[in-house]
């Protein structure tokens, strides 16, 4: 967990405008995994970070994940690499993603059923 103003304040830099918003957020959750020790850490990590984010909606706040893995901070250096710098991650360690937890500036309406892509969904094969 992180709830230190200056980490988060220097974490929303890792993505640009896809994570300035963990500046203004009381809490970020680094979702990491170990590789040696699991061969399936990005899918634990992955139900790790849905588990959080199902957790704070069941307390009313808000959160947003944002993608770390295989996602560039800059062209010289991986979010992952950055995230690990600034919070002084080791080896093997990994970084998948942060969720940012806090009250929502913005509440947005549901999509409706029409709006749904139902193209996307099938049953009993493809």
């Amino acid at each position: 967990f992180v709830d230190d103003p200056v980490l988060l304040e220097k974490l929303s830099k890792v993505r640009g405008g896809s994570s300035a918003f963990l500046e203004g957020a009381p809490l970020g959750i680094v979702i990491m995994g170990n590789e040696e020790t699991a061969n399936v850490w990005v899918e634990d990590a992955a139900a790790a970070a849905m588990s959080a984010q199902l957790a704070a909606t069941a307390l009313e706040l808000g959160s947003c994940w944002i993608q770390i893995r295989l996602r560039d901070h800059s062209p010289e250096e991986s979010a992952e690499e950055y995230v690990k710098k600034i919070l002084n991650i080791p080896e093997p360690y990994r970084v998948d993603c942060i969720i940012a937890v806090g009250y929502p500036a913005e509440e947005k309406a549901p999509y409706s059923k029409e709006e749904l892509p139902w193209d996307k969904i099938h049953e009993n094969g493809f």
